[in-house]
């Protein structure tokens, strides 16, 4: 939790009176109402500012995305996809979106495009309108082919094979483009918005790359030994000319 003194951020720890969290968080968002929702092993955890407390969820909570002015927040798990509502009380409960019968994949990530939403995993991606009001359907994908990332560019998704081949989703059918701007195993970490019509994609192999939507420019920062020297988490944009990575 970051608050100010003087000016300057500062880090301190939250008591989590008693419960035993996990030590790795898989993903994190804030509510409207500033309530933090927190991704872990055990299921999803909310704090207040004072209070903690649980929301059961059938699987391990991979991804959390909130939709701004719904207050909704997706949630991707081992096994499903599906959503958190709060009741009158303003208590959090989770429905599923698909009936985890016709689901064998483990979802690790949520892309939230213009008028869609994507729910990722490894070897499918489903799609449903942002209101959530039709049931999701599955990709006509690729046979046999595996995934290791994706990312939105204006309105265009793009999924990233493990061989390196680089798809796009075309109406609802994923198809191969001739370029590869990526090597084989090379996991997509985090994408991000860098300006108009751009994304900047990190990589497992300390890449930085920005596309506009027609060209991959790999980004050779002055201190890049650094980045060569650490793992890339997360990454996010300050500004048109400004990034932030972790």
């Amino acid at each position: 939790m970051v608050l100010a003194q003087n000016g300057q951020p500062f880090l301190t720890n939250i008591d989590a009176q008693g419960i035993a969290l996990d030590s790795r968080t898989y993903s994190m968002v804030q509510d409207n109402n500033e309530v933090i929702l927190i991704a872990k092993r055990q299921g999803i955890f909310t704090y207040d500012g004072a209070n903690w407390g649980k929301i059961d969820v059938p699987g391990i909570p991979h991804k959390l995305v909130l939709l701004e002015g719904a207050n909704r927040v997706l949630v991707a798990l081992s096994g499903e996809f599906g959503k958190l509502e709060q009741d009158p009380t303003g208590k959090y409960t989770y429905s599923r979106l698909l009936d985890s019968n016709q689901l064998e994949h483990n979802f690790t990530n949520i892309l939230v495009g213009k008028d869609r939403v994507f729910f990722y995993a490894t070897s499918a991606v489903y799609t449903t309108d942002l209101q959530l009001k039709t049931a999701p359907v599955r990709l006509k994908d690729i046979p046999d082919a595996m995934y290791d990332g994706a990312f939105i560019t204006g309105s265009k998704l793009f999924i990233k094979q493990t061989s390196g081949t680089l798809d796009i989703l075309y109406e609802d059918s994923i198809i191969p483009l001739p370029t590869r701007p990526f090597e084989s195993n090379e996991e997509i970490i985090f994408s991000f918005e860098s300006g108009k019509g751009k994304t900047l994609i990190g990589t497992a192999n300390e890449r930085l790359i920005e596309f506009n939507g027609k060209r991959f420019m790999e980004i050779n920062p002055d201190d890049h030994a650094y980045l060569e020297e650490h793992m890339m988490t997360s990454g996010l944009a300050l500004d048109r000319n400004r990034y932030v990575v972790g």
